[in-house]
């Protein structure tokens, strides 16, 4: 793991864990190709819905109310209209809102379609509230893939930085700890170690990848680490000489 020591400065953190990241790839490619794949389809049904659809007018006659998940009130209009045929119809909208965002008696636009499916009320958030949920989802979804592959490059440009100019000290082993995102499951540790830089007399503050194990029995008072001469905050630990996790 490649990082930037804690001390005197920011520091930047960088793993090693292959698989991991592969996983995490595979998993966001495929929720960005799942929400897309759905604005996509509810955008064109939407669309054709339009395409075969007449303009009518309606008049909203009650609500239609439900719970949601923090025990409020939904509340989604229930239209009446008048189809072709001269025969009194209603619906629900599909859209609902904790407060009534119309009126007993107010008269709405709605949409009929020509082969009987229900009508919708035709209004921009009636339409596409759907395709523009998971849109958004569909961006963040990028989003994240973007910063990982970003955080993963230079990751492995440090990595190359390391190999190419970085020199081997030995710093002195501070303590072990539970990994902050695994105190509850108690699955990973940290090494942290600490060393004093002769030239300019600051100390660093160094620590491992997570290691899938308790590590305290196996370690010395000193454990070696590689830092850039010029900025010892970029450095990788050296916890290859570890044994190695049997599961």
């Amino acid at each position: 793991m490649i990082n930037k020591a804690h001390n005197p400065d920011r520091t930047i953190k960088v793993k090693n864990k292959w698989l991991g990241k592969v996983i995490i790839f595979i998993v966001l490619i495929l929720l960005f190709t799942l929400f897309s794949f759905l604005t996509y389809s509810l955008s064109i049904g939407q669309m054709n819905f339009i395409k075969k659809s007449s303009p009518s007018e309606g008049t909203v006659v009650s609500f239609s109310e439900s719970k949601s998940s923090k025990d409020g009130t939904m509340y989604s209009p229930v239209v009446e209209y008048t189809d072709g045929q001269g025969n009194t119809q209603t619906f629900r909208s599909s859209l609902s809102s904790n407060r009534p965002s119309y009126k007993i008696g107010q008269k709405v636009d709605i949409l009929v379609p020509n082969d009987g499916d229900i009508p919708q009320i035709n209004s921009f958030m009636d339409l596409w509230f759907g395709g523009i949920i998971v849109g958004i989802f569909a961006l963040i979804s990028l989003l994240i893939l973007f910063l990982t592959t970003y955080a993963t490059i230079k990751n492995g440009r440090m990595r190359k930085l390391l190999a190419r100019e970085g020199t081997v000290i030995q710093a002195k082993v501070l303590s072990v700890n539970e990994s902050t995102y695994s105190k509850n499951t108690s699955l990973s540790w940290l090494i942290q170690a600490q060393w004093l830089n002769p030239q300019n007399n600051k100390v660093y503050t160094f620590e491992s990848e997570d290691i899938m194990y308790n590590p305290k029995d196996f370690l010395g008072d000193t454990i070696d680490v590689t830092i850039l001469p010029q900025d010892p905050r970029i450095y990788e630990m050296n916890i290859s000489t570890l044994p190695v996790a049997a599961n």
